[in-house]
């Protein structure tokens, strides 16, 4: 039987040309996405001796149609039920922004234009009831119950270990071998994107060179895939983050770690790598837009800390959990230009 690939397995298969097309995948599934209007009142305090900047990915740095990752708010929900039923507490609706479930897309149009990225062969070795969002979800889902570990409260999902569990158990065995490396990285990014269209947010790439042009130091804490490094470049129109002065090692991607926002143990990563180049977490801003996941999740660690309220279809304010009411963010923004006279 087939090994089961996981992302690290992925990147390390694939060749520096398939990154690039990689790359321009997403480019030609750019959205025409402009910020919704929130009605948050921005809170611009200045804040001294700041010497870098962590950014939240999804509804911070780019516009999310459905306000995050798809396989994080499928864990979303699984983790906020599970919680919820520890608790003994049913009520775990998502707050702030928008409900998800309205904006969700027909998945039956998408699930056969995602098909249409698999070579002619491979799609005829499907069965014709294949419904690839329902297998995902179900995966998903499969793995949060599967979790046993009672400390990790927030598990993050390998989403290429996922489709390549669902491709082996839904292809005839004479095909498993077809099904190279960059078919499946090309299958699973244009999954993500035809289910969650994507933009720039705007000001990102601006506020990100004008950080890069005064020394700040850069880095990203985001739940996340193997694939949202690759959005992330290609909307900034760079080969890699670093070119942007992104330092590698200031990247904590939740797929890496294990663990999603707002797990301490990632946050707890980020204050090791920040150590590496002598920096204490009071000397960042963490730069979010969900009052749970990234301003608590920060402030628990040490952070200063700020909301980005710049798009309805992403803030979550989530006034109903008594976390997020106990906690004020440092700062908040509406716009991402705003961030430089915080600093």
């Amino acid at each position: 039987m087939n090994r089961i690939w996981n992302s690290k397995d992925l990147e390390q298969m694939l060749e520096p040309n398939d990154w690039m097309r990689l790359q321009e995948q997403v480019r030609s599934r750019v959205a025409d996405l402009q910020p919704i209007a929130t009605g948050t009142k921005s809170k611009l305090s200045p804040i001294d001796n700041v010497r870098g900047v962590l950014f939240d990915v999804y509804g911070t740095l780019i516009i999310s149609a459905v306000g995050e990752i798809i396989s994080g708010q499928i864990s979303d929900r699984a983790n906020d039920n599970a919680k919820a039923q520890q608790d003994g507490d049913r009520h775990s609706k998502v707050p702030g922004g928008t409900a998800p479930d309205k904006m969700a897309p027909d998945e039956k149009v998408l699930d056969t234009q995602v098909l249409q990225s698999l070579p002619e062969l491979l799609r005829a070795s499907l069965s014709k009831d294949f419904e690839p969002s329902r297998a995902i979800k179900e995966s998903i889902l499969q793995q949060h119950k599967q979790n046993k570990n009672p400390s990790l409260q927030y598990p993050e999902v390998d989403i290429v270990s996922l489709w390549h569990q669902v491709f082996l158990q839904q292809l005839n065995e004479d095909m498993h071998n077809s099904l190279s490396p960059f078919i499946l990285a090309r299958f699973a990014l244009e999954y993500e994107l035809l289910h969650n269209r994507v933009q720039l947010m705007p000001g990102a790439q601006e506020l990100l060179h004008w950080l890069a042009t005064r020394n700040f130091y850069v880095g990203i804490i985001s739940n996340a895939q193997f694939y949202t490094p690759i959005i992330l470049s290609a909307l900034l129109n760079l080969h890699e983050l670093a070119d942007l002065n992104v330092q590698p090692d200031l990247c904590l991607w939740s797929y890496r770690q294990g663990c999603s926002k707002p797990q301490p143990e990632l946050f707890d990563a980020a204050r090791s790598a920040l150590a590496h180049h002598d920096l204490e977490p009071k000397e960042m801003i963490y730069l979010g837009n969900d009052m749970r996941n990234d301003v608590w999740g920060a402030a628990q660690a040490g952070f200063y800390t700020g909301l980005f309220a710049g798009d309805q279809r992403s803030l979550r304010l989530r006034g109903d959990m008594p976390e997020v009411a106990a906690t004020e963010p440092d700062i908040v923004i509406t716009e991402l230009g705003q961030l430089k006279s915080i600093l």
